[in-house]
């Protein structure tokens, strides 16, 4: 009878000794996938670092465009109003020229006659 129990406790030695082995290889299945990851995760991370950099140096390259548009925008509108200003002299000038002529022409005219 003793030697029966021993081999019922072997039979249940031998179970539990297998079942602790299949627990422990889902244990490294487990740790091995959470490894893999975490690995993966740290990549993704450094990709969205690297990508918030660029992004980063991208709005300040933005930033120094924009600053140069405004500059080429105002000397635009400068060069602009000057023009308009050199018409507006210029049309001055022929205005006073024609006015110099007619008067001329009256005097003209008058000593005639």
């Amino acid at each position: 009878e003793e030697a029966k129990k021993n081999v019922v406790d072997l039979r249940e030695v031998a179970a539990f000794a297998c079942r602790f082995e299949m627990a422990c290889d889902e244990y490294d299945r487990t740790f091995e996938a959470l490894k893999r990851q975490r690995a993966e995760n740290a990549c993704r991370v450094e990709e969205s670092r690297k990508r918030e950099r660029e992004v980063e140096e991208l709005e300040k390259e933005l930033q120094k465009q924009r600053r140069a548009n405004d500059a080429l925008r105002d000397q635009i509108q400068w060069f602009g109003a000057a023009q308009q200003q050199q018409e507006r002299e210029e049309q001055t000038k022929d205005v006073a020229a024609c006015d110099l002529n007619n008067n001329n022409t009256k005097n003209d005219t008058v000593e005639e006659e």
